[in-house]
């Protein structure tokens, strides 16, 4: 069962990016970004109901505190940097850097919920770290295609690290109110609920500049909302009864259908040079040998 929701998160995953690159092609990164998280909270909002759908009624102030740190953490920091990631870098030189959120899993499992690395993970690290270094540098060098402007490389290649920050604190957090008996439909729903409160009005704000995105790109933004809404409850799903310094890692395989569905769709859009291919493939051993214990 577990490895069946895993292989449907990376095969989600990749078509998520893809879906979120083409979507923030056609528009400003910030209203593509408040767009795609709006989608994506209603979408967790059903999931949630259909998880648990008695969930709004274990409401207490002690669950909704670490709800709302997990929310702060996933959807105001994690989710949207990624997005502004894939939107100033592109699919494939922004997945592999988002990647770090292992390292950050693994320290944060370690000290919140005394998940202990072993010799695996700690290789693991090295990898990604290595291979993080290889797509970064890519990024900023200006004889490879489609090179970027060294400012915004820069720029893209932070919000991706501290995209993954986000994500790196936010999975302890959600397994930690996990093992304090919240359930994954109530982390689910409300989490969502709290998102969507966040920001149903930007969205709205930026409804003017939404009217003029082509419908290719709007339903691609829309696919990519759905699509990361369900991910995110699946996830919340499988950590409910595994250890997430396993889970993680191998839900982290996701760069590699990526890099194969982007040079179908995005062969004119995306970078596919033999480091950017080398790194992604580091920071995927390496995500997997933090989870080889499963």
């Amino acid at each position: 069962m577990i490895i069946i929701l895993i292989l449907t998160i990376l095969i989600l995953g990749a078509f998520f990016i893809i879906f979120s690159r083409i979507g923030l092609s056609k528009t400003e990164n910030i209203t593509g970004t408040f767009f795609i998280l709006t989608i994506a909270s209603l979408t967790g909002i059903i999931a949630g109901f259909i998880i648990n759908p008695k969930a709004i009624f274990e409401f207490t102030i002690i669950a909704f505190a670490w709800i709302l740190l997990y929310t702060f953490l996933q959807n105001g920091i994690g989710r949207p940097l990624n997005l502004l990631s894939i939107g100033y870098l592109g699919a494939n030189r922004s997945t592999p850097i988002i990647t770090t959120a292992q390292i950050f899993n693994v320290l944060f499992a370690w000290l919140i919920v005394s998940e202990s690395p072993s010799l695996a993970n700690m290789i693991g690290v090295i990898f990604i770290v290595t291979g993080c270094i290889m797509v970064s540098i890519q990024t900023m060098n200006k004889e490879q295609p489609l090179a970027l402007k060294k400012k915004t490389a820069i720029l893209g290649i932070i919000i991706a690290i501290t995209g993954a920050i986000g994500y790196g604190l936010s999975a302890p957090i959600a397994k930690y109110a996990l093992n304090q008996s919240i359930s994954p439909g109530f982390i689910v729903t409300f989490s969502s609920l709290i998102t969507l409160a966040a920001f149903i009005l930007p969205t709205i704000k930026k409804f003017n500049a939404i009217k003029t995105i082509p419908k290719s790109g709007i339903y691609a933004l829309i696919a990519g909302g759905i699509l990361s809404g369900t991910i995110n409850a699946i996830l919340i799903y499988i950590i409910s009864f595994k250890e997430i310094i396993y889970v993680i890692p191998l839900v982290s395989a996701v760069p590699i259908p990526t890099l194969f569905i982007a040079k179908i769709l995005l062969p004119k859009t995306e970078v596919f040079t033999k480091y950017i291919i080398l790194g992604t493939i580091l920071t995927v051993i390496g995500a997997i040998l933090i989870g080889l214990e499963i």
